[in-house]
């Protein structure tokens, strides 16, 4: 019975964590990079996984964090670029997922 049942944790459990979407940070120069480049430059605690997780980091430390469509792009981008702007600040870091960023490197 034990390994009938973590078949089955394992079958529905890894297609959820399969379909979760790997985000990237985009820099003018180097194009999708890592969001560990988010660490030093931000001092986090640890790498995010997405730009909700950045953003909640931000709100932990008391800012103000807006998540949104870039300004200027494309309609078919959304929901795959994500700009999480911190403050008042009009710029923040823009997270693109998988999907666009092999766009990118062809």
């Amino acid at each position: 019975m034990r390994p009938f049942f973590a078949l089955l944790v394992i079958l529905v459990v890894a297609p959820a964590f399969a379909q979760r979407p790997t985000w990237y940070v985009l820099s003018r120069e180097k194009g999708c990079v890592d969001p560990k480049v988010l660490l030093e430059y931000e001092q986090l605690p640890r790498a995010p996984a997405s730009p909700d997780q950045y953003a909640q980091m931000m709100r932990d430390r008391g800012n103000k964090v807006t998540v949104g469509f870039p300004p200027d792009m494309p309609p078919e981008y959304h929901a795959k670029i994500v700009q999480v702007k911190v403050g008042n600040d009009d710029g923040g870091p823009v997270f693109a997922d998988e999907e666009v960023c092999r766009r990118f490197r062809r």
